[in-house]
């Protein structure tokens, strides 16, 4: 969250929270939302669970403004980028 009541998401999990909701509420299918977000029925019964507890904000994927865990060093990157500038 970056200010009190705003949750900051990518521009295609916009609707996520609006078909989970239905989901919820048993107006959607969860083969159907599965389908659409390319998700399988029991990762969609997970967030249906996530966001009944918490909200919107668990829909977010826990990954955000995260680095990569494939990452090379530093040290790594200095040497690779003084090779290059030498050629």
């Amino acid at each position: 969250m970056n200010q009190a009541g705003s949750i900051t998401m990518p521009m295609r999990a916009l609707d996520r929270p609006k078909v989970i909701q239905r989901v919820a509420d048993g107006n959607l299918k969860p083969g159907q939302a599965a389908s659409r977000f390319g998700l399988t029925v029991r990762q969609v019964w997970r967030l249906v669970r996530r966001y009944e507890a918490q909200g919107a904000n668990a829909l977010v994927s826990r990954r955000c403004n995260r680095p990569s865990s494939h990452q090379l060093g530093e040290e790594f990157a200095q040497v690779a980028l003084t090779i290059v500038r030498e050629c």
